[in-house]
């Protein structure tokens, strides 16, 4: 018995011609097929091409942050810079308006002195008092019914009026601003203001 592997293909008979000649055909052998292993090359381009990308994207990043930031912190410092001048603003509103309510009563204890009280000097600190420690920082020329006192010097005992006077007490301030871009707009890079408070005397004695 022969044994013949499946991918052997058998002869096929000889032939034989009319004068005797035997014909023998040609086998072939059976064509093989190999299918290669996919290659990565591809895939390690766009893996490369997408790290690439990926970098110049975070370098972009980083550039647009240096050019804008600087920007973003320069409006954030403006930003506060501006509501502090609304704050003080606002407190020194209120400083001249308890300030007035005080001399109004013809009161002299709130002097810092301990003996020889006087009510201007009262007022004064009165002021101070009421400032929230911005007094000083804003140095404010105080007006009395239109006499400006342009110093500590310069006031009087009789500065707030006698009894049943209406008396307007105002307050020029200055705020030295902080922030170039600001401080441009204004002239000498300080923000001036003015608070006013008006009230009448009481009948004090």
């Amino acid at each position: 018995m022969t044994y013949r592997h499946p991918d052997v293909v058998a002869p096929p008979p000889a032939m034989q011609h009319a004068h005797g000649c035997l014909t023998v055909p040609r086998v072939s052998a059976p064509a093989c097929f190999c299918l290669a292993a996919p290659t990565t090359n591809t895939s390690v381009h766009m893996m490369n091409a997408k790290n690439l990308l990926r970098r110049r994207e975070r370098g972009s990043a980083v550039v647009e942050m240096a050019l804008i930031a600087p920007l973003v912190i320069l409006l954030l410092i403006g930003i506060i810079e501006m509501s502090l001048v609304f704050y003080t603003t606002l407190t020194m509103q209120y400083a001249v308006r308890e300030g007035a309510r005080y001399a109004v009563t013809g009161r002299v204890d709130k002097d810092p002195a301990t003996a020889n009280q006087q009510r201007y000097l009262a007022v004064v600190q009165a002021i101070k008092n009421n400032s929230a420690g911005l007094y000083t920082k804003v140095n404010p020329v105080i007006s009395v019914n239109g006499t400006v006192y342009a110093s500590s010097s310069a006031y009087s005992s009789t500065m707030f009026g006698g009894p049943g006077d209406i008396v307007v007490i105002r307050l020029d301030c200055t705020w030295p601003l902080a922030t170039p871009l600001i401080a441009a707009f204004f002239t000498g890079g300080k923000y001036k203001f003015a608070v006013a408070a008006t009230m009448q005397n009481e009948s004090f004695p």
